[in-house]
């Protein structure tokens, strides 16, 4: 795995507006997914040590936190201003056992081996490139116990019937992969097919999937929130578009404009899925 610390999140990590991003869009992810940790029926017992890589704002974190409060919740981000957040409404919610600390997660020297029970991650593909994710992985069962669990969730890019918003998200898989993230062999999706093989081939059993279908269609309950989400993110995506040479700047805010107007339409319909891989790590 590459040993060099620095921040390969393609949005910059220490953005006000991202920080409110991703606030906003866990709390859709983690009400579609029906709780932090459905598969388990959102039941922590048995789950003292529990680890949220690349925790953003929190959101997860916390929730886990006020759910589980026999459990200790560490959450960790390379960013200054996503930590403080952070910390700041562990505070407020007087949740002693939340704790954040900024950490780059490729390198966690701090923790010994076999320190989690539970190790939780969500959307590293626009933060990781694929080249980190195989030594990642080992790295990742070396923290956990014998028993232990990891879950990585990865949202697709879906389909609408917004012509704009399906080029962007087009734009973005193609962007990803010329950049070198992601696992697609096409730059026609994601590749999140493969999250289950690096899972086995990390040494990891019980490898199992969970699928949940986001429905953001003009009239539902996510659908403004899920515009505001889309708002943000494809402005701040901007730039990486443009960098990674799938369109020019002209076309890009043409098409971002469209795609405002488009999913404000009555007639709009629009789904996204995500995906959960668990994985377990063999008892010794």
């Amino acid at each position: 795995m590459p040993q060099e610390h620095n921040n390969t999140y393609i949005i910059d990590a220490e953005s006000a507006a991202e920080m409110a991003r991703l606030n906003l869009q866990g709390q859709i992810y983690t009400q579609v997914q029906r709780g932090p940790l459905a598969e388990r029926n959102n039941n922590f017992t048995g789950l003292r040590h529990i680890l949220d890589i690349a925790c953003g704002p929190g959101e997860w974190a916390l929730d886990v936190a006020e759910r589980a409060p026999m459990s200790t919740v560490t959450g960790i981000d390379i960013s200054e201003r996503m930590i403080a957040y952070a910390r700041a409404q562990a505070q407020a919610k007087s949740l002693q056992n939340a704790q954040f600390q900024i950490m780059d997660i490729l390198h966690l020297v701090k923790f010994p081996s076999a320190s989690f029970d539970l190790m939780n991650a969500r959307l590293l593909t626009g933060v990781l490139p694929s080249a980190y994710w195989p030594g990642l992985v080992q790295h990742y069962s070396r923290l956990l116990r014998p028993g232990g669990m990891i879950r990585l969730t990865e949202a697709g890019s879906g389909d609408s019937s917004s012509v704009s918003l399906n080029w962007f998200m087009g734009k973005l898989t193609q962007a990803l992969r010329s950049s070198g993230y992601g696992f697609s062999t096409d730059g026609r999706s994601y590749g999140m097919y493969q999250l289950g093989s690096l899972l086995r081939n990390g040494g990891f059993s019980e490898v199992t999937w969970g699928a949940s279908i986001l429905d953001y269609s003009y009239g539902t309950p996510a659908h403004v929130s899920s515009l505001e989400n889309a708002r943000i993110a494809l402005k701040l995506t901007q730039p990486f578009l443009a960098r990674a040479g799938v369109a020019d700047e002209q076309e890009i805010d043409h098409r971002y404009q469209s795609m405002l107007v488009e999913m404000e339409s009555p007639t709009f319909s629009g789904i996204q899925e995500l995906m959960t891989v668990y994985g377990t790590k063999p008892e010794e």
